[in-house]
C-alpha cells in the first residue's frame, strides 16, 4: 500500500503503526531534486499498489499526492519536512534523494541513493524481490530468527551497485597470480637483502669471511612472513561474516560460523603476541640495565595475561567494525571505540617492534650456541656451510665469558662428534 507523511510522527507511524507490515520503504526527497519521480507516480499508482500488496508500504512525502491517486493517506497540500525528517533518522544530506528501506522483522534499515531518472517502480520491484529471495534462499519455513543478518544493508548494497573490494579482487585468477607473485618475489627479495646484511654483520663481528654465513636470515624471513600471515586471520572472520550475510544465511548460521572463525582468530593472535612478547623481552634483557629486566620477570604474568587479552579485544573489534560504528549510544560507542583502538594499537605496535627486533637483530647480541665435541676437544659452531659445520675453538675466562678464537677456523662434517646447546651469559669475546 502507499502512505503519506509530512512530519517525523507520520513517517513513525507509517514504520510502527501497524503489525502485519514487514517492510516499509520511504521515498525521502525534495520535490525540486526530483519532479521527474514524483511525475512518474501518478502513471505507476496502480502497478505499485499491486505490487506492493498489505505487508509491503511505501510512504512518500506528502507533496507527491497532487499527482498521484490513492485511497490511502491523509491527502493534504503540505510541504513535507524532508530536512526535519533526515536528521531524526540520521541520514547525511548528501544520500538524499533516497529510498529508506525498513524491515520491520528485525528492525534492520539501509539506503538506496536514487536520481531524478530512476525507475521507482522497477526499482521497488528489484528490492521486493531481492528480499523475497533472501528469505526463501536458504530457509523455507522462515521465521524472524532465521531471517539474514543485515538483509537491508545488503540489498541496499546490491542494489546501489556496491561490489566488496577484496571479492571482486579475488574473483579473478589473475589477480591472485599476480598477488603470489608479489608475496614470492617479495620473500625473495628480503631473504636475499636481510641475508647479505646478516652475512656482512657475521663478517664484522668474528672476522670470518661473509660467504660461509647463509642460514639465520632464511629461517628469520621465513618466520616474519608467517606472523604477516597470522596477523591477516582476524580479517578471515570479518570477511566469513560479509560472506555469509550475503549468501543469505540466517542469524544463527552466521553466528556459529563467526564464532569458531572468531575463536580460532583469537588464539592465533594470542600465539603471535606470545611470541612478538618473547622476541622483545629477548631484545630488551640483552640491551637494556637489570632494573628493567627484574622488573618485566618480576611482573611477567601479569604482562602476559594483558597481551593475551588485549589479542582477543583486537580480534573481536575487527570482526565486530561494522557492528560497533552501528552503536547508538554515543557514551558506549566511544568508550568500546577507545577500548577498540587502544588494543589494536597496542597489537599492530608489538607486532612492528617484533619485525623490527627480528630483522635488526645483531649477531653480537646471539646467545645461544651449539658445541661440538670431537676427539676430545669441543668447538663452538658459528654456522652451517653445505654439509660441513663452521667451528672455532673457544674458552672461558675467571668470569666466566667465552672467548672465541676465530683468527683460525676449519669445517668439520656435520654428522660427526656430540653436540650440546649452551646459554651465553653475554656477548662473547673474539680474539
Amino acid at each position: 500500500m502507499i502512505k503519506y507523511y509530512n512530519t517525523v510522527d507520520d513517517v513513525n507511524t507509517i514504520i510502527h503503526g501497524d503489525d502485519n507490515v514487514s517492510m516499509v520503504i520511504l521515498l525521502i526527497a525534495r520535490y525540486s531534486d526530483v519532479k521527474g519521480v514524483y511525475s512518474k507516480l501518478k502513471e505507476d499508482t496502480n502497478s505499485l499498489e499491486n505490487l506492493l500488496s498489505d505487508t509491503v508500504v511505501l510512504g512518500v512525502p506528502i507533496e507527491a499526492n497532487k499527482y498521484m491517486k490513492t485511497k490511502h493517506g491523509t491527502k493534504n497540500n503540505t510541504y513535507a519536512m524532508i530536512t526535519e525528517i533526515i536528521n531524526e533518522f540520521k541520514i547525511k544530506e548528501n544520500k538524499i534523494p533516497c529510498l529508506y528501506l525498513y524491515d520491520t522483522l528485525d528492525n534492520s534499515h539501509s539506503i538506496v541513493q536514487i536520481d531524478d531518472n530512476v525507475n521507482i517502480y522497477k526499482l521497488l520491484k528489484n528490492i521486493i524481490v531481492a528480499r523475497n529471495n533472501y528469505i526463501g534462499k536458504n530457509h523455507k519455513k522462515f521465521n524472524k530468527k532465521q531471517w539474514a543478518a543485515n538483509n537491508m544493508e545488503l540489498i541496499a548494497s546490491k542494489l546501489n551497485g556496491r561490489e566488496n573490494a577484496l571479492n571482486k579482487f579475488f574473483s579473478k585468477t589473475e589477480n591472485i597470480v599476480k598477488l603470489g607473485t608479489l608475496l614470492t618475489g617479495a620473500y625473495t627479495g628480503v631473504s636475499i637483502i636481510s641475508n647479505k646484511i646478516y652475512q656482512f654483520s657475521c663478517q664484522n663481528f668474528y672476522h670470518i669471511p661473509s660467504k660461509y654465513f647463509n642460514t639465520d636470515i632464511s629461517d628469520k624471513a621465513s618466520i616474519i612472513l608467517f606472523m604477516v600471515l597470522f596477523m591477516c586471520v582476524p580479517l578471515l572472520a570479518y570477511f566469513e561474516k560479509k560472506y555469509l550475510i550475503s549468501d543469505g544465511a540466517g542469524k544463527i548460521t552466521v553466528i556459529a560460523g563467526v564464532f569458531s572463525t572468531t575463536i580460532f582468530a583469537i588464539l592465533i593472535m594470542c600465539y603471535l603476541n606470545i611470541i612478538n612478547l618473547s622476541v622483545i623481552l629477548d631484545i630488551i634483557e640483552k640491551r637494556t640495565n637489570s632494573l628493567i629486566v627484574n622488573f618485566i620477570y618480576n611482573n611477567i604474568n601479569i604482562i602476559e595475561i594483558v597481551t593475551l587479552v588485549l589479542a582477543a579485544i583486537g580480534v573481536l573489534s575487527i570482526v565486530l567494525f561494522d557492528n560497533i560504528v552501528k552503536i547508538k549510544n554515543k557514551i558506549i560507542k566511544i568508550i568500546i571505540q577507545g577500548v577498540a583502538f587502544v588494543s589494536l594499537f597496542f597489537n599492530i605496535v608489538l607486532f612492528v617492534y617484533s619485525i623490527i627486533f627480528t630483522i635488526s637483530s645483531d649477531v653480537s647480541e646471539k646467545t645461544k650456541y651449539e658445541v661440538l665435541l670431537e676427539n676430545n676437544i669441543e668447538y663452538i659452531i658459528l654456522s652451517n656451510y653445505n654439509d660441513k659445520v663452521l667451528v672455532v675453538n673457544f674458552d672461558m675466562d675467571e668470569d666466566k665469558k667465552y672467548i672465541f678464537y676465530t683468527s683460525q677456523y676449519k669445517f668439520l662434517d656435520r654428522y660427526s662428534g656430540v653436540y650440546r646447546y649452551i646459554t651465553l651469559n653475554g656477548t662473547p669475546i673474539i680474539e
